[in-house]
């Protein structure tokens, strides 16, 4: 990114440096072209519709970045550019509901700090991603686990008064601790309409290519 030269580091996880990708939040060359680049899909003009993305309804919402992270006990540098950045785009684009982009939360405190971000007065709607597999930062490791999983979600989201959508949910075509690829896709959908949480829709977007996944994900219906 403009304004931050080494963040890109193989040594770490990810080809990650944690502690400089920080930087993303608080750099202001940085939050400059980001507000340029919000600006730029706000009012970019539907070519089919010919309206206005912020005015046009084939849009259900924006994520302002996928699977936001930061480093632990620094939350508050990445809730600032959050409240920053949905501020902004709200008022480019008051139609159209936003979510952090939040993957979720593993422990007490990153659940206390993502209830928090989604508190947030720009922001509409809590997002949740999952992967059984390998995402083993969260055991859910039987169909169970995962039913567990998707309740505490809603109950937090709840707990805040805002919708929940599971934006993203994987499982590859080899399945996982003896349950069959169609048997985890079966209790996540089973599962999001029990508790209330939006239900999910199948699709092949956004897997990523160094797991070759298959993806599902969700749209509020």
């Amino acid at each position: 990114w403009a304004g931050i030269a080494d963040a890109a580091d193989e040594k770490f996880p990810f080809g990650i440096n944690p502690e400089r990708a920080m930087l993303f939040y608080t750099n202001e060359t940085t939050r400059r072209l980001y507000r340029e680049h919000l600006e730029k899909l706000a009012m970019r003009r539907n070519t089919v519709t010919g309206l206005l993305y912020r005015d046009d309804p084939n849009i259900f919402g924006w994520e302002l970045m996928n699977e936001a992270q930061a480093v632990t006990s620094r939350w508050d540098e990445r809730r600032a550019w959050i409240a920053e950045m949905s501020a902004y785009l709200k008022s480019l684009d008051p139609n159209h509901v936003i979510t952090p982009g939040e993957w979720g939360y593993r422990t007490a405190a990153e659940r206390r700090e993502w209830l928090r971000d989604h508190l947030l007065p720009n922001i509409d709607y809590c997002d949740v991603h999952h992967y059984p597999n390998p995402d083993r930062d969260v055991a859910v490791d039987s169909l169970d686990d995962l039913r567990d999983f998707i309740d505490n979600r809603v109950a937090a989201a709840v707990s805040i008064k805002k919708p929940l959508v599971f934006g993203e949910f994987g499982m590859g075509p080899e399945g996982f601790k003896g349950y069959s690829q169609a048997q985890w896709y079966r209790a996540f959908f089973e599962s999001n309409v029990s508790a209330g949480a939006a239900r999910g829709r199948a699709r092949a977007a956004r897997c990523r290519r160094r797991t070759k996944r298959s993806c599902a994900g969700s749209d509020p219906s």
